[in-house]
């Protein structure tokens, strides 16, 4: 696998001489511009010379050898090409060109492909899909923008592609990102489960996502995740659990969706955790990999106000968490901290109630109490960004950001200190709230949705809970 994530020669087949996008001309760039530290051959049967480059006309006019071939032709040209990238003695091949499995008339055109691998032994990624990154390597063989790419030790394998590149830019401006990332597409060779094995002995991954949308051979998939899950989280999205959904995967990736209900139950096996949507996948990954393990299920909650402390106690509740009423003791010092008797210290911890003194105070204090209880495993503070709305007087709520910044970045100090998770919640977006910008911006988590909150806290409690012997 190797040849895919640590390629020093790669070939791309179908560079576009006209610098507007395409396939092969977009991953073409990436390639430069990432800082490959090794070889970039264009393939251009038409151009000698494409962004400065000497292109070659074919393969075999290409001095040495080659460890990785994109190839980005029209399908078909493709069985040419691939012929062409045996006789070169290729290692492996990332077929970017879509029309195969996915559509009736391309089946036994994927079949010569998988035969192709069985026989030479070159390894196939593809077709369909739209590449592979190694950040680390400097590697990019995607058609994700290089200069989006963050490094970090969680890996992403998908057979689908796109979905991904919009949860990197998203990602980007917060801090979060992906340092491998593997696209299997339609696997008529490599498939995901391939990558899983190689990726779970690979030291520098911590943390592994996947977006599956059908397996060809369940067993083994299940047989890897379950000894790779021991040592690393793996978060996995199921696409295509509904009818329709299963009938979109096929013309997706040819992929052929199973019973959901049993899948469900093979991951609990496992102990793949099983996202509940896309738009979770990086704050999952990046909260296995920042945050302390969550090691029972009893969670305090700080709000801003009683009737979000209500939302969220259900929220926590409907993944398996509980937020207990806390013991007189810890009441009584809750109370010392200037909390009235008509503001609720039971759990939820209702600040707003309390008034403007104590929101003034801070949430530092009440939320390292509960952190810091034995009856306690987490924490969720909630009510940030209420003020210094964008566009509002600047001197004014620059004041209050900066207030509420000091505040969060004392509340995220808790958590090394105490060796317990903790989130931080807003309703208010980074468009809303001066504070959220200038927090995000930082690389620290805030989540606008309490449903997305309590669903981090819950996965998390699933999996540490079932490592436990």
């Amino acid at each position: 696998m190797e040849c895919f994530l640590k390629a020093r020669s790669v070939a791309v087949i179908g560079v576009s001489r006209q610098p507007s996008f395409s396939w092969g001309r977009g991953i073409f760039e990436n390639l430069i511009g990432a800082g490959l530290p090794g070889m970039v051959y264009p393939v251009n049967p038409q151009a000698d010379e494409i962004a400065g480059l000497k292109t070659y006309h074919d393969l075999a006019s290409i001095p040495g050898d080659i460890d990785l071939a994109v190839i980005a032709v029209p399908v078909g040209q493709v069985r040419g090409v691939i012929q062409d990238c045996v006789n070169k003695g290729v290692k492996g091949v990332i077929i970017v060109t879509a029309g195969y499995a996915e559509t009736s008339e391309g089946k036994e055109l994927q079949a010569e492909l998988t035969n192709v691998a069985k026989l030479s032994g070159m390894r196939i990624v593809g077709p369909n899909v739209s590449g592979i990154f190694n950040v680390s390597a400097n590697l990019d063989a995607s058609i994700v923008n290089h200069s989006y790419l963050r490094d970090s030790p969680i890996a992403f394998i998908c057979q689908g592609g796109y979905a991904i590149n919009d949860l990197i830019y998203h990602g980007y401006k917060r801090g979060m990102g992906i340092g491998k990332y593997l696209h299997t597409g339609n696997e008529c060779d490599v498939t995901c489960t391939d990558f899983l094995e190689y990726i779970g002995a690979d030291p520098q991954v911590k943390v592994i996502l996947m977006y599956i949308e059908g397996l060809r051979d369940g067993r083994r998939f299940l047989e890897v995740a379950k000894r790779v899950s021991l040592n690393k989280p793996i978060i996995l999205i199921k696409a295509g659990r509904t009818k329709d959904g299963a009938r979109a995967a096929a013309s997706h990736t040819g992929a052929i969706a199973g019973s959901n209900l049993i899948f469900d139950a093979a991951l609990k096996q496992a102990n793949v955790i099983r996202a509940s949507k896309m738009e979770l996948m990086l704050y999952l990954g990046h909260a296995f990999l920042e945050l302390p393990p969550l090691k029972g299920s009893r969670i305090g909650v700080v709000t801003m106000g009683g009737s979000w402390g209500v939302v969220i106690t259900d929220a926590l509740n409907r993944v398996g968490l509980n937020v207990p009423e806390l013991s007189p003791g810890l009441q009584q010092r809750l109370r010392a901290l200037g909390m009235p008797y008509w503001a609720s210290t039971r759990n939820p911890v209702d600040l707003g109630a309390a008034g403007a003194s104590m929101w003034m105070g801070g949430w530092i204090p009440p939320a390292e109490e509960l952190i810091a209880a034995d009856e306690i495993d987490g924490v969720l503070v909630h009510g940030f960004g209420q003020s210094g709305f964008m566009g509002d007087d600047p001197s004014a709520g620059l004041s209050i950001a900066q207030m509420e910044g000091e505040m969060i970045e004392g509340i995220y100090d808790l958590i090394p200190r105490y060796g317990k998770p903790l989130l931080v919640c807003s309703y208010f977006s980074e468009s809303d709230s001066r504070t959220i910008d200038l927090i995000t911006g930082e690389g620290k988590r805030i989540f606008h949705d309490v449903e997305d909150a309590a669903s981090v806290l819950g996965s998390m409690y699933t999996y540490y809970s079932r490592l436990s012997p």
